[in-house]
């Protein structure tokens, strides 16, 4: 007999977790550990190179348009190849509290594609628990096929909260329709 899964586990309200004292931030008032962000813009609008100056402020810390950026090690997920990313990291002085997963499909991914990649990232950050993970553009990465489909979106969405509790504060860079949608 197959074992049954239990999701219905009632929490008193003394036993929920606390909040920790503030928000533990990466980049100071933008991106926060254990959070997802979502930087949405048009194409061509600067959202790979804003990630790459956050990158390379991240490897001392530093301070990105103003605001606070603490040091740490960052994963990127990438719709760009490893020689794109070799000229930023030449350009910008780089350093390997950076790594990268370049265009780690070669089409558009399946639902099940797209949950495995998330599963070994899943497992890569209790192990190694990096401070942020990119996901650059995730309109390249992801399996939704209809960006206006609310659920479609949700259900490709759900497993990075799972993600964010690890610890890491995630980016999402994403396009938005050429309507401005």
């Amino acid at each position: 007999m197959s074992e049954v899964k239990q999701f219905w586990k009632p929490i008193p309200a003394s036993q929920l977790k606390s909040a920790p004292e503030g928000i533990d931030w990466v980049w100071e008032g933008v991106v926060a550990r254990g959070r997802i962000t979502l930087l949405s813009a048009q194409a061509k609008a600067g959202k790979t190179t804003l990630l790459s100056l956050l990158i390379r402020e991240m490897g001392n810390g530093g301070s990105l348009l103003g605001c606070k950026v603490d040091r740490g090690n960052v994963v990127t997920v990438t719709e760009e190849s490893q020689t794109d990313w070799s000229i930023r990291r030449d350009n910008l002085g780089l350093g390997d509290h950076a790594e990268f997963i370049c265009i780690p499909f070669i089409s558009k991914p399946t639902p099940l594609d797209w949950l495995d990649l998330l599963r070994q990232g899943y497992l890569d950050i209790k192990e190694r628990k990096p401070d942020l993970i990119a996901f650059d553009t995730l309109s390249h990465l992801w399996p939704v096929r209809d960006e206006n489909d609310n659920g479609e979106q949700a259900e490709a969405l759900m497993p990075l909260r799972g993600m964010s509790e690890l610890g890491p504060g995630i980016i999402l860079c994403n396009h938005v329709g050429a309507a401005g949608l």
